[in-house]
C-alpha cells in the first residue's frame, strides 16, 4: 500500500511539472506569433542623383529640376 501511495504520488508531482511546462511553453509560442513592430519604406518617386559627374553627358536634364528633387516621373 505504502509503494502504491508514493507511486501515485509521483505521477502526481510529474503531471503538475509537465502542465507547468506546458504553459510556459504555450506562452512562450503565443508571444512570438504576436506582431511586435512594423516598418513602412515609402518611395517618393524617380530622384535626381545627389551626385553628378564632371563627363555626365545628362547634366542639362538634371539641373533643370535640382539636385536631389524628384523629376516628373512619379513626382505626383
Amino acid at each position: 500500500m505504502n509503494l502504491i501511495l508514493k507511486l501515485i504520488t509521483l505521477l502526481v508531482l510529474f503531471l503538475c511539472g509537465l502542465g507547468i511546462t506546458l504553459s510556459v511553453f504555450r506562452k512562450i509560442i503565443r508571444s512570438a506569433n504576436q506582431l511586435k513592430s512594423v516598418m513602412l519604406i515609402h518611395r517618393h518617386g524617380d530622384r535626381v542623383p545627389t551626385l553628378i559627374y564632371n563627363d555626365d553627358a545628362n547634366v542639362s536634364y538634371w539641373v533643370k529640376y535640382g539636385i536631389g528633387s524628384l523629376t516628373d516621373v512619379n513626382s505626383e
